[in-house]
């Protein structure tokens, strides 16, 4: 999951299944009150999404909320168009909150 470049989409796959979660970048930068200029350029200085939503006044578990909402939004459309099982499903839910914390953490330009 690498939220730091939105145009990213990140891919489940398990037995032939693969649901792909994409990160709606207009939703995350209006969430983060941020202009795409100034969240890409604080992705370029190695700032995490953590850190760049704290300096916007977003805590950690907002963040992780607001990925979890919306990631699960798009598994429930997965689900009900047939693209997932219920047990993919039922897989991927646990961990969404783990993956998010861990991407929200990580910036590949870091030092």
């Amino acid at each position: 999951m690498t939220f730091w470049n939105a145009t990213t989409p990140v891919s489940y796959a398990k037995e032939g299944q693969v649901f792909t979660y994409t990160v709606n970048q207009q939703g995350l930068l209006k969430f983060l009150n941020s202009s795409s200029n100034e969240y890409n350029n604080a992705m370029k200085q190695g700032i995490t999404l953590a850190e760049f939503a704290s300096k916007k006044g977003i805590d950690e578990a907002k963040l992780i909320h607001y990925f979890a909402i919306e990631q699960k939004k798009q598994l429930d459309i997965a689900l009900n168009k047939g693209e997932i099982d219920p047990q993919m499903y039922q897989d991927l839910l646990p961990d969404i909150h783990h993956s998010i914390y861990r991407t929200i953490h990580y910036n590949p330009n870091s030092k």
